[in-house]
């Protein structure tokens, strides 16, 4: 009988449970790691026995337990979103964690661990999956490829570069050809961001600070001030207005005749703090691409639709003061800015994705795994990088993925439907019996 755990994260854990009963019924044994009270109260009311889950406190940093190699942990405090606020908590307990991580592993004969890659706990054990050889088990982030719409793959690695592959030279290649309409996950999330919307997550955001799966003071993911968390989203909604009513943007009808184009993520994100590492910095980007530009050229910089209220208007006037640099309106639409400009620039988002499949010049500042495609130019220069003609991509990337919806039911309530779930489940279980 194979083992497996999962790594349990916030509304995930439900969709993740799902998949786990399914995987139970073809006689899978499944663990849970998990950093979270609530979460692991959840597992045991679901039926998941105490010993099934490694549970990971924040208390377990006192019991000074030693390192097990060089993690480089200072990257992944650095990268999240909590720990980045006390690191000397976040030192103590990434390494505190090794060793009961190490032994649960290892004493139940897991061969794979599925989980997320954001928290700086999931990438810690990714990082040693990879590099403990007699743990002999893997770290596997299940993840939607974006393009095409509603299939996933696994990725191996935290930079979502490595897909695990099931078909490395597919015998019967199934090509598909690209549409111009954007992944479903990014129509939801633009529907969150409605001024209706925007209101309801609010008041639900300040109704959740008290809720008691956001007052689990043992969970290492979670702030510990929850005063300045309000004050931080009170400004948020300042920001939000003086940004629509205030900030200077051009129109489609001021676009220059050239120009490139970098969008900006929102952020704090696992697309950007841990896919984008060292190039988190945004303003630098924008800099870094200024300083590049041919003389007849503009850089023009385009909001996030989601990230409206995230940053301070002097974070704007700082682009505005760099020469031939110019902020765009956020709902001029993508599609006719990739065909227009002359590049397309961001840190991993779809965007780039969109214009490289369409034969644009893009630059990039991370090593995803569209990065093979021809017309990409990666900032961090992966010199191992085999590069792919965009019908060789198609063929490898459609050979290794599956259909189905990976989120969770808070996100997109899809995601915890049965037939997505049986689509899921078959995509599981061909890794596993591939592995």
């Amino acid at each position: 009988m194979k083992s497996v755990a999962f790594v349990a994260n916030y509304q995930k854990t439900i969709f993740f449970h799902k998949i786990a009963e399914k995987l139970t019924e073809k006689g899978i044994k499944i663990y849970w790691v998990s950093v979270s009270k609530t979460w692991t109260d959840y597992l045991l009311e679901q039926g998941v026995h105490q010993e099934e889950i490694l549970f990971l406190p924040r208390s377990i940093s006192k019991q000074n337990n030693s390192a097990l190699g060089d993690f480089k942990l200072n990257e992944l405090i650095y990268s999240d979103r909590v720990l980045r606020h006390e690191t000397i908590f976040g030192q103590n307990y990434l390494t505190s964690i090794q060793k009961p991580v190490y032994d649960f592993i290892v004493k139940n004969k897991i061969s794979i661990v599925f989980g997320e890659i954001t928290w700086a706990h999931e990438v810690l054990i990714n990082r040693m999956c990879n590099s403990i050889s007699d743990l002999n088990c893997q770290y596997l982030k299940p993840h939607t490829i974006r393009i095409p719409n509603g299939r996933f793959a696994f990725f191996k690695d935290e930079y979502e570069k490595e897909i695990y592959e099931v078909e490395s030279n597919p015998a019967h290649p199934v090509m598909w050809d690209f549409e111009l309409k954007k992944p479903d996950y990014f129509h939801l999330n633009n529907l969150k961001n409605s001024l209706t919307n925007r209101i309801k997550g609010i008041l639900k955001k300040i109704t959740l600070v008290f809720h008691k799966e956001k007052n689990d003071f043992e969970d290492p993911t979670q702030r510990v001030n929850k005063f300045q968390f309000l004050i931080n989203k009170a400004q948020e909604e300042i920001n939000f207005y003086l940004y629509r009513f205030f900030v200077k943007k051009l129109s489609y009808g001021d676009l220059p005749e050239k120009f490139w184009v970098y969008y900006l993520h929102k952020q704090p994100e696992a697309s950007i703090d841990v896919i984008g590492r060292y190039y988190e910095d945004q303003l630098k980007n924008i800099y870094w691409l200024a300083r590049q530009l041919p003389d007849d050229c503009f850089l023009l910089v385009k909001e996030h639709t989601n990230a409206i209220g995230d940053r301070s208007p002097s974070f704007f006037r700082k682009i505005s003061g760099i020469n031939r640099v110019e902020l765009i309106d956020e709902s001029i639409d993508s599609y006719t800015l990739i065909k227009k400009s002359r590049k397309t620039s961001t840190v991993s988002g779809t965007v780039a994705y969109e214009a490289a499949l369409l034969g644009k010049d893009v630059i990039l500042f991370s090593n995803a795994f569209f990065s093979s495609l021809p017309t990409i130019q990666s900032v961090s220069q992966d010199l191992s990088l085999n590069k792919k003609t965009i019908d060789q991509f198609k063929a490898y990337i459609f050979a290794n993925s599956f259909e189905g919806i990976i989120s969770d039911p808070l996100s997109d309530e899809r995601c915890i439907e049965q037939k997505n779930i049986d689509k899921i489940t078959f995509a599981f279980m061909c890794v596993l019996n591939h592995g």
